[in-house]
């Protein structure tokens, strides 16, 4: 038993530690400012439980944004019974990783996935790529008939390019209008779901 308490008390501990990394971005500070220091002081906690688990602070941002990232945008599921649900809520989840993705913290984890090859190996397989291959799960069970996997995977690709390209478009909008015109020229069977969508 007291094994389980003192895991229960590291993971408290260590999740601490890794939302004051999300705070000190959100409050404005520079990410290459921040250091080890700053961030014990934030947590409450000494340096040298922060080097127990992690070799350094970019190592720590990258699991807080990990696990920001898991806790903001659940992967979407899909309701076989409606279909015209779903597709409003594919047009409003595309909105909600766009903005997520202009956030101080994601540019930031951007940012450093530009510098570091292993976070953006971690990027891309724990969060872009389990997101892409949930949607194209859907779409396949979406689309059964008029369609092959390979416009679906198309589709995609090319929507999410515009969620993380941030001089693709201007505003969310037209971004929108982008993946809706896209979504009626690859599926012009379903162009009757983006008709009706309000």
């Amino acid at each position: 038993m007291q094994i389980k308490r003192g895991r229960k008390r590291d993971d408290n501990v260590r999740l601490s530690i890794l939302a004051a990394m999300l705070e000190l971005v959100e409050e404005g500070n520079s990410f290459a400012r921040i250091s080890v220091e700053q961030l014990a002081r934030q947590a409450g906690v000494s340096k040298t439980t922060i080097y127990k688990w992690w070799p350094g602070k970019e190592d720590i941002f990258c699991e807080a944004f990990l696990l920001h990232a898991r806790e903001a945008l659940p992967v979407l599921e899909y309701d076989a019974g409606n279909q015209r649900d779903f597709y409003a809520q594919f047009i409003l989840r595309t909105i909600e990783m766009r903005k997520f993705h202009r956030t101080p913290v994601a540019r930031v984890m951007i940012g450093l996935a530009l510098e570091h090859p292993e976070i953006a190996n971690q990027l891309f397989e724990k969060h872009q790529q389990p997101r892409f291959l949930a949607m194209q799960k859907v779409f396949t069970r979406w689309f059964t008939d008029h369609t092959t996997e390979e416009d679906a995977a198309f589709f995609l690709k090319m929507s999410f390019s515009l969620i993380y390209n941030f001089s693709a478009a201007n505003s969310d909008e037209e971004v929108v209008t982008l993946i809706r015109r896209l979504f009626r020229t690859i599926f012009p069977h379903y162009a009757e779901l983006d008709l009706n969508y309000p």
